[in-house]
């Protein structure tokens, strides 16, 4: 067989545009969704509920990602501070946000891609995508799993962000992206929810046993870690063999 039938060249500049009424709608329904929840929770429950989800949500984009769902057990330990949201509450706006995440970058890479700040990071993220894909063989065997692994793992803050960049590189249409990205998000947000809400339920006797929680926590941080170093040093190795990627052409499974 002829080996160039076996891989394709391809650079995010020639990716096929959708049609200009999917990139307006991959605009709109998001954040149209998102203002039509805020705007039901100011309207028949209370504003200070819409900000209040606004602020948890941009917390998670931003910082916490997937572990924001264990921001309402913190009254149980600090009674003076008041969350409104309960831990599934976090679980269903983790899935919404990386769905959404999903729609916006499967349709507009090519845009996103172009912005004056942004743009520098995304093309970042497409190329570890890259080098992760290459040093892990694994991942071009079973690549729908690994998509949806990448994306449920909460090492990467990101995980829907590079999940899409991923399922890109492997060559995946559009709505089966997203799929996985909401497969993903639902394995790796529901584990941490139950996590969690255990948490919540057996809070007093953690309280109790201090040292049974720090040792908990230590290990699941050092894992975590451990995870995070691993993954930059396999990205970091592709890097050295292939230091061309992304001044110009790449190659990708077909």
């Amino acid at each position: 067989m002829d080996d160039r039938k076996k891989t394709k060249r391809i650079s995010l500049e020639d990716l096929a545009k959708p049609s200009f009424k999917a990139q307006i709608l991959s605009l709109l329904v998001p954040f149209a969704s998102a203002m039509a929840i805020l705007l039901l929770l100011a309207i028949f429950i209370a504003p200070k509920k819409a900000y209040e989800l606004m602020t948890l949500s941009v917390s998670a984009f931003f910082a916490l990602g997937k572990f924001i769902v264990f921001v309402p057990v913190i009254p149980d330990v600090f009674p003076n501070i008041k969350i409104s949201f309960s831990i599934w509450n976090m679980v269903a706006m983790i899935i919404f946000m990386d769905t959404c995440t999903a729609i916006l970058l499967g349709y507009n890479i090519h845009l996103l891609t172009k912005l004056k700040w942004l743009g520098a990071k995304f093309k970042s993220i497409r190329t570890d995508c890259f080098y992760l894909l290459e040093a892990s063989p694994w991942m071009k065997k079973g690549a729908s799993v690994a998509v949806a692994l990448f994306v449920a793992f909460p090492v990467a803050g990101t995980g829907a962000v590079s999940g899409t960049f991923l399922a890109y590189l492997l060559g995946f249409k559009r709505l089966y992206t997203i799929f996985l990205i909401f497969m993903g998000s639902v394995f790796g947000t529901v584990p941490l929810g139950l996590g969690a809400l255990y948490m919540k339920k057996n809070l007093k006797d953690v309280l109790e046993d201090p040292v049974y929680f720090f040792i908990s926590l230590g290990i699941m941080i050092v894992f975590l870690v451990w995870a995070s170093y691993k993954m930059k040093r396999m990205i970091d190795e592709q890097k050295k063999k292939n230091p061309l990627f992304g001044k110009g052409e790449m190659e990708v499974p077909a």
